[in-house]
């Protein structure tokens, strides 16, 4: 099975909280040939911009909806986590972008 990105909406889409799917990029399963059946929000805090989708409420044993308050604390802070990870990694890019440079100068013998 392989692992979605997690990606990190700017535009105000929700995120299953499990699958990482959203409203723009929902998961699809085949059935019956040629049909497909589209998850949709089992649960849903559109201000907490998280939710859980059909899918994957499906593999929980017993869930319980909605989800406490503590949840949703948790699920802000993670989308607030994953955010500033996010700008980690795209700092942590540049800087090989830029060691990738320094080593190409170096070699062409632009510096010494």
């Amino acid at each position: 099975m392989s692992r979605k990105k997690l990606v990190i909406p700017d535009h105000g889409d929700v995120v299953c909280c499990s699958c990482n799917c959203s409203e723009l990029h929902s998961c699809t399963r085949p059935v019956a040939g040629s049909e497909i059946e589209i998850c949709q929000w089992t649960w849903v805090d559109r201000k907490a911009q998280v939710g859980l989708c059909s899918f994957c409420a499906g593999r929980l044993t017993s869930p319980s909806f909605p989800v406490s308050g503590e949840i949703r604390d948790l699920a802000r802070a993670f989308r607030r986590l994953l955010s500033e990870a996010a700008v980690l990694d795209g700092q942590v890019r540049m800087a090989e972008l830029e060691a990738e440079k320094t080593e190409k100068a170096i070699d062409s013998g632009r510096i010494r």
